[in-house]
């Protein structure tokens, strides 16, 4: 507790606890310490006055995937990846995109052909490529994982690695010492 009101209220707070063995590889652009709000009208309407909202839109993208784009562009970057591929339905693409960039890593990133064309060109904007796929987000991340091996490229995968894992636990962290007591 003493080493954490010395550390700002992002996520890198909890360092320690993260899965990155030098920091000099660590890519951040502010993430995490997104605020607590406490929802008073869900709570009346379902008859719990205690329920609160972490506000993820918050990040410095705007996605609620910037903490586990930041850890994993991170050890990426520790690991020497210096080209990568992610399958998206949007919100992964433009935060890896942006630490990506960042990072000086080149991102694929394949996306469904819903996604909306702005989500597309924000993608684009931060110099990853994008691969439009004409099919389902199962498929997609299979396209992306053919492609990733037929290249030769680290894929992502997502939520599934530890990374995406890691970072997530620090919204437990940050919300145990936001809840009012």
């Amino acid at each position: 507790p003493a080493a954490l009101r010395e550390r700002p209220f992002d996520m890198w707070r909890y360092r320690e606890l993260l899965p990155l063995l030098d920091d000099t590889y660590k890519v951040t652009k502010g993430e995490g310490g997104t605020p607590l709000l406490h929802a008073v009208n869900l709570g009346l309407m379902l008859g719990c006055p205690h329920i609160y909202v972490k506000d993820e839109r918050q990040g410095p993208t705007g996605s609620f995937k910037d903490r586990q784009a930041s850890l994993a562009i991170s050890v990426m970057k520790e690991h020497g990846v210096t080209e990568a591929i992610v399958a998206s339905t949007g919100n992964v693409a433009i935060s890896y995109s942006a630490y990506s960039a960042q990072a000086g890593i080149k991102m694929w990133t394949f996306l469904t052909s819903l996604v909306p064309p702005e989500k597309m060109r924000e993608v684009a904007l931060y110099g990853s490529e994008v691969v439009k796929v004409t099919a389902t987000y199962d498929q997609t991340k299979k396209v992306a994982a053919d492609f990733a091996d037929r290249k030769e490229i680290f894929l992502d995968r997502g939520i599934r690695s530890i990374s995406a894992r890691e970072s997530m636990k620090t919204l437990a962290f940050e919300m145990a010492e936001q809840l009012p007591l």
